[in-house]
């Protein structure tokens, strides 16, 4: 420690500085003292951080859903419908209708239901019957579920969904092992199966497919808006569904994975704009021409009946 002493001849100068003194080594003892605590209090300080090292969480390794946006969906899978009857997921492909995927297993505890029960909620507002402009297909990702379990899911969600009808256009399944990870493999849905719980840990998506089984778009959450399942399924269907201006639409929007929406897209307004542009440019010469043609044809008439009236 340093000390800083200023010594004089005088009494009362000597008196001052013994009381400068001692406040100095006071104040070093203190200081020593303050560090001492702290560095016994937080022993890690300027070591490594072990505590707070970012250390994957094993429950939800392999359960992510990746973006595999244009996979052909294998049609030849074969499952079991809620009758117990041996079906191809081809059965439910048709030229005319894309298809509306979700992957759940029956008895789970909360996240399937909030998944189907959005779903059913969007598809209510929406107001398009399953089997009339789509088809919807749930499969369970569990073995060990069958169809006795498949249809009471089946009447339950189909009595909340409340579209006469609707039973005809949405199919339960149930599978094998292979044919159900073949499936989600496809359309990349990740999910694992923890023992100690009997249940499975998964994501929340639905996929929509298009009539030749090839994934189109995916929505991700526990919540889906009507209009985003109207584009979500026109888009699907190559434009066999929806009307000119669900169309039209489309090229106006573009779906934004950050935002889980579909965004105004200034470039396809642009590029539509243009073409009303174009066509209306086009409408307007087809009138002029057609209009100084008419002229014409009325000027040859008028001089040839004064030619021949002279």
């Amino acid at each position: 420690m340093i000390q800083f002493i200023r010594m004089t001849k005088t009494k009362n100068n000597l008196t001052s500085a013994e009381v400068q003194n001692t406040f100095v080594r006071f104040w070093n003892h203190y200081l020593l003292l303050s560090a001492m605590i702290c560095f016994t209090a937080y022993p890690t300080w300027g070591a490594p951080d072990v505590e707070t090292k970012k250390v994957p969480v094993r429950e939800f390794e392999g359960v992510e859903i990746k973006d595999k946006l244009g996979a052909q969906v294998p049609l030849d899978l074969v499952f079991k419908d809620e009758a117990g009857k041996e079906v191809q997921l081809e059965k439910y492909f048709h030229k005319d209708k894309p298809v509306l995927l979700t992957l759940v297993y029956y008895n789970c505890p909360m996240l399937c239901s909030l998944v189907l029960n959005a779903a059913i909620d969007g598809l209510r507002d929406l107001g398009w019957a399953p089997g009339d402009k789509y088809e919807a297909v749930t499969v369970s990702i569990s073995p060990v579920e069958g169809p006795d379990l498949a249809v009471k899911k089946k009447k339950n969600y189909m009595r909340q969904l409340g579209i006469v009808g609707a039973e005809n256009g949405w199919h339960f399944l149930t599978g094998a092992q292979p044919q159900i990870k073949a499936l989600a493999e496809s359309i990349g849905f990740g999910y694992r199966y923890d023992p100690s719980t009997q249940d499975y840990a998964h994501g929340a998506a639905l996929f929509f497919l298009s009539p030749n089984g090839k994934l189109t778009r995916l929505l991700k959450g526990i919540q889906f808006d009507a209009q985003e399942l109207r584009l979500s399924f026109v888009e699907a269907s190559e434009g066999k569904i929806g009307s000119i201006y669900d169309r039209l639409l489309l090229r106006c929007f573009r779906y934004e994975p950050s935002s889980k929406k579909y965004a105004f897209y200034i470039w396809g307004a642009v590029r539509l704009g243009g073409i009303f542009t174009i066509l209306g440019i086009g409408l307007l010469l087809l009138v002029m021409w057609r209009g100084e043609r008419k002229a014409s044809s009325s000027a040859l008439t008028e001089d040839s009946q004064m030619t021949q009236s002279s």
